[in-house]
């Protein structure tokens, strides 16, 4: 018996996308300017993590040609949450926002605060 995960990866982009005041379609553009390049590499990175899909599913998804670029933006995650505690806070609680978000059962006001500690922590 297969069992679907309960987490999507066009949920990840729009939560992603709405953390950072982006698009979905934003978040895959073709560019590298650092105001929407970190917040896909922040999406991929969390499409690895709570999803199951391979490099090239993901870098498919988000609109990359190379499924290299995921395993990139993988590594830089990895290293600012590994050097940068407010990031790895900030990462946390949007993880812990996507998985609860991803139940209907969720409670709007615990997603406000999930996404407030974020920001206090990411400093925005």
């Amino acid at each position: 018996m297969i069992i679907e995960q309960p987490v999507r990866i066009t949920h990840i982009r729009r939560v992603v996308s709405e953390y950072y005041n982006l698009t979905s379609e934003e978040l895959c553009q073709d560019t590298r300017l650092r105001e929407i390049a970190r917040p896909r590499q922040v999406a991929m990175y969390l499409s690895r993590l709570l999803t199951d899909l391979s490099q090239t599913q993901v870098a498919m998804f988000f609109k990359r040609k190379d499924p290299s670029t995921v395993s990139h933006a993988v590594g830089c995650i990895e290293e600012l949450i590994l050097t940068d505690k407010s990031f790895a806070g900030a990462m946390e609680d949007l993880k812990e926002l996507i998985i609860k978000s991803s139940f209907k059962s969720i409670k709007w006001s615990e997603a406000k605060e999930a996404y407030k500690r974020a920001e206090k922590q990411i400093g925005k």
